[in-house]
């Protein structure tokens, strides 16, 4: 999987005297990109072409969100959202390290079964 980094532009727009911000991109992989293994636990998020999908089982948000350029969301809850990003990138980074140390491994275990395990044969009946 190639790198990118998990990422949301915004700006900050007051209304009526509150804090508000209007997303105006987001950086985040699509659902095809990702691990298998990442969809096992919540949260996850990822883009899709209806949208930017946060799913969660937290009660401040539908279990499927979808958010899209322009929305504009109140402080609090822009305050969740990121919470959540950082999340998922953590748990993304910390499957991905799992996987490569799991390749490792394969790679290793190949390789010394190769200096055992080699040559032609044949069996005559």
């Amino acid at each position: 999987m190639q790198a990118k980094q998990l990422s949301i532009k915004f700006k900050r727009v007051p209304i009526d005297g509150e804090k508000f911000f209007e997303i105006l991109d987001v950086q985040c992989y699509n659902e095809e990109e990702l691990p298998d293994l990442y969809f096992i636990k919540f949260p996850y998020c990822y883009i899709s072409g209806d949208g930017f999908h946060i799913v969660t089982n937290d009660k401040d948000f539908e279990p499927d969100t979808i958010y899209n350029v322009g929305d504009i969301l109140c402080e609090n809850h822009f305050n969740k959202v990121v919470r959540i990003m950082q999340v998922c990138g953590e748990k993304l980074h910390n499957i991905n390290e799992m996987i490569k140390i799991k390749n490792e491994e394969l790679k290793q275990k190949n390789a010394e079964l190769e200096k055992v395990w080699n040559g032609e044969d044949e069996i005559i009946i």
